[in-house]
């Protein structure tokens, strides 16, 4: 009597013969990827890129109780300097990631870089959101705030890509 060899059972023996060869060989132990460095610099340039550039306008009334308001820009090392750190760290990790493949507490500090990349940029937005808005004044999101959105979502990214990392065999 030979095994039941029908077309289902053949192709559920493949489908778990490539499941089970997923393991092995898609990364060699101690060989980091590259593209998690390639993330991390990638959010450290765009914060280090959009802080001179303009975030928000504030709309402030004049000196004296007549007369036009005045617009003040603010640029991203006025409204958020505290992410210049976050990008230093992000630095860091990189370089370390570069040379060998990121360990548990590694791993945790590159979470950690993008939930306070990710949050600070939550922050902004809701802070921007209702400072000084009225009918007649709509808030203003300049590049800066944009180019450093796409630095959160490459941290973002990163961080993704370091718990795969740390899972791969």
């Amino acid at each position: 009597m030979e095994p039941h060899s029908d077309g289902r059972r053949i192709r559920s023996d493949s489908v778990l013969r490539w499941w089970s060869s997923l393991e092995a060989g898609q990364h060699r132990p101690g060989h980091p990827t590259r593209y998690l460095p390639l993330a991390l610099l990638l959010a450290a340039a765009g914060v280090g890129s959009a802080m001179p550039l303009v975030w928000h306008h504030v709309v402030v009334p004049a000196h004296v109780y007549y007369g036009p308001p005045t617009v003040e820009v603010v640029n991203g090392l006025s409204a958020a300097s505290w992410l210049v750190v976050v990008a230093g760290a992000a630095i860091v990790l990189a370089g370390r990631t570069v040379i060998t493949r990121p360990g548990l507490a590694a791993t945790w500090w590159i979470t950690v870089v993008a939930a306070a990349l990710v949050n600070g940029m939550f922050f902004d937005y809701f802070d921007w959101n209702t400072r000084g808005v009225s009918a007649d004044v709509h808030p203003y999101y300049g590049p800066g705030f944009f180019v450093c959105l796409g630095a959160a979502a490459s941290a973002a990214v990163a961080a993704v890509l370091a718990w795969r990392e740390r899972e791969a065999p």
